[in-house]
């Protein structure tokens, strides 16, 4: 798994289908970095904020996005993060990896599908 930093204080952690790749291509003005022909997972994360920004995993169920979420814990007191309430996957990851719904927040950008904000506390 490769941790790196990026832009901004977020950090980073990129696994492609061939393992670790250290080089970094940015996806969008959010700052989430991935790697890789096709990229397999990503996670953007702030840790002066301990919120997610994105995570995204090429393969559901393999638990490629546990492993993702698993490294950025340690150490952490909570973290937060929202997910798009149609998306039932992301949800059942959320809720396996202790973290528990809050509110409905307005979605960014605003008028797209809308989110649910969750936390956890280590």
């Amino acid at each position: 798994m490769a941790e790196h930093g990026g832009t901004g204080g977020r950090a980073y952690a990129v696994l492609t289908a061939a393992g670790p790749v250290p080089r970094r291509a940015a996806h969008d003005a959010r700052g989430i970095r991935g790697a890789g022909d096709p990229v397999e997972a990503c996670l953007s994360f702030d840790p002066g904020r301990g919120q997610v920004g994105a995570l995204f995993c090429r393969r559901t169920g393999a638990g490629v996005g546990k492993v993702l979420v698993d490294r950025i814990k340690p150490g952490r007191s909570q973290l937060r993060l929202r997910t798009q309430v149609p998306n039932a996957g992301a949800q059942w990851l959320h809720a396996g990896e202790g973290f528990i719904e809050g509110r409905q927040a307005e979605p960014e950008p605003s008028g797209t599908v809308p989110e649910i904000e969750r936390e956890w506390r280590g």
